[in-house]
Parts: structure tokens; C-alpha cells; sequence
């Protein structure tokens, strides 16, 4: 059976355990608070080490258990608007929950003859953990916190019922303010009897230059060659910053038409949304299992704590291409392609509004192996909404969407990559010789695990000079309020702001998780260290570079590591460079007029061409 125990009790533990047996913590990774291991009281279980088999391995027996549950609620609809269909490795937490479901059912086998406290183990597993206990006939002890599963999803699912009403109150402003400053140009713009090739994309404050004009983030100049070629374009747009700005900047004449989601959506489409989404339920079957694990319990909490997953704004594009689909004829439709929910909102409304319409899915970015949300499972490739044509970047992108996942029945064609448009003509650096070491942060709160390995070496590489530099999404300041992080304790970190390219130009190396400026990077011959922290999954984006590429886990230093890539010769250095950039140049394509024209062509060719 098992027994719980508060945070900090860790005396009781001791007492209830005795000392005639080993005690053995199993710590969540997410948890920085194991005192135990800290005060040298417990024992820690070791940090597994997966093989690239493994991993391997892991994805399909993940991708496959989500699509065992695609096939059973295909026929519903909201089923689609989840993440957990989509499986977001960002928006659903299911792939960490199960893994650390894993390993503690590893060390209750592996340590049979051992008291086993588990320190803080997720809420959603906690159901699933008793389950996996009672039939143990074992006693395991459990850190836990002073919120309990039930209390716990009480709370969530009320802080997710309040945000759901806000963000329809802000959708719906945006929607009447949209309406009524473009309503005449977009009146002018469908008077124009002709089919539409509509894009899909996002945009920032950072869209537009001092003069007004627009650049596309996603797909760069492709409107500018789709109108020489005739056709009639439709920027349609998500603006991340400042919407009044955004509405002023689209509301300038140009040559771009671009109009944002919101001007699609009615006060009548967000009121049914939001119904839908407090009204629906997923009648989980009698046991969901995952390599012999019932996760049945952990899916149930995440789902009702979660408000199934399905946000708002994501299934209400449905509602906006239906009724855009009214307007115009929609001759191609082009999204970015990362199998998220909302690209599967507008699949689906383009399919049973505009069935003539040609879907392009476009692979705009980096494809690390841990982004399951790319990859289809052999058991849902005819079931799952996707696109007629996936276009990538590159032969490596596509050869890693085809490596995972199981694109038979739809086209995969390298075309170019449209984002990094500005890479071409990149020069390659001298090395710089400063024993510097340029850290590249990631925008999601989990690059903390980067930023604590950083600020550990750095104190034990007094001769080498650290600098971080934040991403975009997540500036350096709401990184350190979040985490109390203060630089000034560290004698040789520094932070920039400046810009990338010169970062770079001054770096020995990048030490890098998932960031996709390591191709930049490469392609200007700067070597690379990719950081692994524990986890089965591998955040990578290029998983089969060999050349001025090394690698670190939380078990293993950057020291040896950073000297080696110091001490390379000349010769090695100038010859892995050559190998690095031409890389690079597989993984994205050169922007050049014949891959352009991939965003016209409606032929499919053999998916084995």
C-alpha cells in the first residue's frame, strides 16, 4: 500500500523505513527540491540513460497509442481541437506524465527488496501510481504536496473556465474591431470574382519595417511570386503583438491583402464554441495502456483538469475558414504545417465547405525527433485530417518526418526554406579564440534546465566567458523573475542583447538544446554542443550532423568537451566546416524560382519519389 508524505518530512520517512534497508528516491525531474539527496540522507536512484533505440522506440509506441485513441473518437468532431490528439509535446504533457510512470515502475521492479520514496510525483499520475501499487503488495512511500489530485483539478479546471471566458471576450473585441475599421477593403477585395490562394501564417510587431513594409515570418517573399504569377493572394493572419497596431499597419494600402482570423469570427461562432467546449466529454474507454501501463487515470485527470485540451481560439478556426469559404473560392489553401489542432480546424472546414480547395502543409522550421506532433502513426495515417502535399525546408526535414512517422498516404516534397531566406550568402567565420561560449535559450520555461547547466559550468570554467541569450518569446527578464536567477553572482556570464550574427562571430561554441540558430550557426562554421537533459525524448534539430557537433548531458561536464572543440586543428576545423555547411544546405533548401514554384504545383507525384 501506499502512504503519503508532506513536503519536508522526510525524518518520518526514516523513521517508518528503518535503517536495516537501502532507501532509494526517485525525483521528478521537474522537482528542484529534493532535500534528502541534498543533505546526503537518501540515496538517489540513477538517471537513466536511453540509447537512440530507445528513443526510437519510445515515439512509436507513443504515437501509436494516441492514434489507437484517434481511431476510437475519429467521427468526433471536437475530438480533432484537442492537443492530446494533436500530441503537442508542448501543449499536452502526456509524453513526460507516462515516462515518469516508467521509471517508477522500473525502480519498484528493480529494487524489490528496497524502501522506495518517490518525491513529488505529478498530480495526473497519482491515480495511476495507486493502481500500479496495488498490486504490488508493497509499501511505497510518496513526497507530496499540500494540494491533493481532487483539489488540484478543482483548481485548474476553474483557472481554465475563467481563462476560456476571457479569451472569448478578447476574441470577440478583436473580431468587432477587425470588422469595422477592414470591413470596406475586405468588401472591395471579395468583390473581385476570382479564386483565392490564401496563406495562412503568423505575424509580429517586428513584421513590418519603419516604412510600412510587410515580411512575412513564415513564407517570406512567396506572395510576391504567387501574384507575378497571377494569382490572387490572401494573407490570412494571427498578429502575436499589438493588435491595433497590427490592424493599423494591414490597413495601409499595399500590395499585401492581409486580413487577421479574428475578422471571420462571430459573436454567434464564439458562443457555440465556448458551449462545445464546456459540454463536451470523452467517454474514455475501459483502459488505456501504454507498454503494459495503465494510463487510463492519467488521462481522465489531464482531460478534466484541462477542459479536454481544446482552446478556444484553435477551434474556432473552423468557424473562420467556413465562413472565408463564403466569401471567396478558395483555390489553395497554405498553413504551416506542425499537426496542431487548428491547421486540423481548418482542414476540416476546407474539406466539407470547399472541396475543390488544394491543401499545403508547409514545414517551416527545425524537425527535432521530440516533436511527436509531426510524426503520424501507421494505425491513424487514413484516419487523422492532414494536408494533399507536405512541403519542407529540405531533404533532411523530410527524411525525418519519414523516418518517425508514416506519411504513405500523402505527398512529401522538399521545397525550400522560406524563413531562412536570409542565410544564403552567410560567410564563414574566422574561429574567434576567446574561449567563449555563446548559450542560446529557448522560448518555453523548460530551456531553465539549459540555464542551470550553463551557470554550473560556468563556475567551474573560470577561464571561459559565458553569454546568454534569450529567444524572443520568453525575454531574459520574466526568465530570471520566474526562476530568481541574478547574473551578478557569476564573475564570467554575461547577457546579450545584441545582435545573433556577431554573437556567433565571437563564439568558440554554442551550447545549444532545441534552438534552430545552431543551423545558422554551423553554416558560419561556429562548432555546436547540444545539451541533453534527462528524458527519453531528444529536443535536437539536427540529429544526424556529425561535423563541429558535440554533445552534453546533466551527468557529463562541458570542460573536456569546450577544450576539445578549442584545440581541433586548423585542418580538422576548415574540413568539418565544409561538412557542417553542406549540412545545412540539405536541411534548407536555397529560396530560388524552381522551388518556388512547389507552392503552385497541384500534382502529386509517387510518395516514394
Amino acid at each position: 500500500m501506499a502512504q503519503l508524505f508532506r513536503i519536508n518530512d522526510l525524518q518520518a520517512f526514516r523513521i517508518k523505513a528503518g535503517k536495516s534497508k537501502p532507501l532509494v528516491i526517485v525525483i521528478d525531474r521537474l522537482e528542484q527540491g529534493g532535500q534528502g539527496l541534498e543533505q546526503g540522507v537518501l540515496e538517489g536512484l540513477p538517471v537513466p540513460v536511453y540509447a537512440d533505440s530507445d528513443r526510437s522506440l519510445f515515439i512509436k509506441d507513443y504515437i501509436d497509442c494516441i492514434a489507437r485513441l484517434n481511431g476510437l473518437y475519429k467521427d468526433q468532431f471536437l475530438w480533432w481541437a484537442t492537443n492530446l490528439s494533436s500530441k503537442n509535446r508542448y501543449l499536452c504533457p502526456l509524453p513526460d506524465l507516462v515516462l515518469e510512470l516508467q521509471e517508477i515502475d522500473l525502480a519498484l521492479r528493480t529494487f524489490a527488496d528496497c524502501h522506495i520514496l518517490i518525491v513529488a510525483p505529478s498530480l495526473a499520475i497519482q491515480a495511476s501510481l495507486r493502481k500500479l501499487l496495488s498490486g504490488s503488495g508493497r509499501t511505497v512511500f510518496w513526497q507530496c504536496s499540500a494540494i491533493g489530485p481532487l483539489r488540484g483539478c478543482v483548481i485548474n479546471s476553474v483557472l481554465k473556465s475563467a481563462g476560456l471566458f476571457y479569451n472569448a471576450f478578447k476574441i470577440f473585441a478583436r473580431s468587432f474591431y477587425a470588422r469595422a475599421l477592414l470591413g470596406h477593403q475586405a468588401g472591395e477585395f471579395f468583390a473581385q470574382r476570382r479564386p483565392c490562394y490564401v496563406i495562412k501564417t503568423f505575424s509580429y510587431g517586428s513584421s513590418w519595417d519603419k516604412a510600412g513594409q510587410y515580411t512575412d515570418p513564415f513564407f517570406g517573399e512567396l506572395a510576391g511570386y504567387l501574384r507575378q504569377e497571377g494569382k490572387k493572394v490572401l494573407t490570412l493572419s494571427y498578429h502575436w503583438q499589438g493588435f491595433r497596431h497590427f490592424i493599423k499597419q494591414v490597413k495601409r494600402p499595399g500590395e499585401e491583402f492581409i486580413l487577421p482570423v479574428e475578422f471571420f469570427i462571430s459573436l454567434q461562432d464564439i458562443l457555440g464554441a465556448v458551449i462545445r467546449i464546456l459540454s463536451f466529454r470523452i467517454p474514455l474507454p475501459g483502459k488505456v495502456d501504454f507498454r503494459g501501463l495503465d494510463i487510463t487515470a492519467t488521462l481522465a485527470y489531464e482531460l478534466a483538469c484541462n477542459l479536454n485540451g481544446i482552446q478556444l481560439f484553435q477551434l474556432l478556426h473552423y468557424d473562420a475558414v467556413r465562413r472565408l469559404s463564403k466569401c471567396v473560392a478558395i483555390e489553395t489553401f497554405l498553413f504551416t504545417f506542425e499537426n496542431n489542432p487548428w491547421e486540423r480546424m481548418c482542414m476540416l472546414a476546407c474539406r466539407q465547405c470547399s472541396s475543390t480547395t488544394f491543401l499545403i502543409g508547409y514545414q517551416h522550421s527545425v524537425v527535432p525527433p521530440a516533436a511527436l506532433n509531426m510524426f503520424v502513426s501507421s494505425l491513424e495515417r487514413l484516419i487523422v485530417p492532414l494536408p494533399d502535399k507536405v512541403l519542407t525546408t529540405g531533404e533532411v526535414s523530410a527524411s525525418i518526418l519519414k523516418q518517425y512517422g508514416d506519411y504513405s498516404a500523402t505527398e512529401i516534397t522538399p521545397a525550400c526554406a522560406l524563413r531562412y531566406a536570409y542565410l544564403e550568402g552567410a560567410p564563414v567565420k574566422p574561429r574567434a579564440r576567446k574561449r567563449r561560449v555563446l548559450v542560446v535559450l529557448d522560448g518555453v520555461l523548460e530551456t531553465k534546465a539549459l540555464v542551470d547547466y550553463a551557470l554550473s559550468q560556468s563556475a567551474l570554467m573560470p577561464e571561459w566567458t559565458f553569454v546568454l541569450r534569450s529567444h524572443p518569446a520568453l525575454p531574459w527578464a520574466f526568465l530570471a523573475g520566474q526562476f530568481g536567477y541574478s547574473l551578478g553572482r557569476y564573475s564570467s556570464v554575461l547577457f546579450s542583447q545584441g545582435v545573433l550574427r556577431d554573437d556567433i562571430e565571437s563564439a568558440d561554441l554554442i551550447l545549444y538544446w532545441q534552438s534552430a540558430v545552431v543551423l545558422e550557426a554551423l553554416l558560419m562554421g561556429c562548432p555546436v554542443v547540444n545539451f541533453s537533459p534527462a528524458g527519453i525524448l531528444s529536443y535536437d534539430p539536427i540529429p544526424g550532423c556529425s561535423n563541429l557537433r558535440w554533445n552534453v548531458s546533466l551527468q557529463q561536464g562541458l570542460k573536456d568537451v569546450a577544450e576539445e572543440v578549442f584545440n581541433i586543428t586548423e585542418a580538422q576545423y576548415q574540413e568539418q566546416s565544409l561538412l557542417a555547411g553542406q549540412y545545412v544546405q540539405r536541411y534548407f533548401y536555397r529560396v530560388t524560382p524552381e522551388r518556388f514554384r512547389e507552392f503552385l504545383s497541384r500534382h502529386l507525384r509517387s510518395s516514394s519519389s
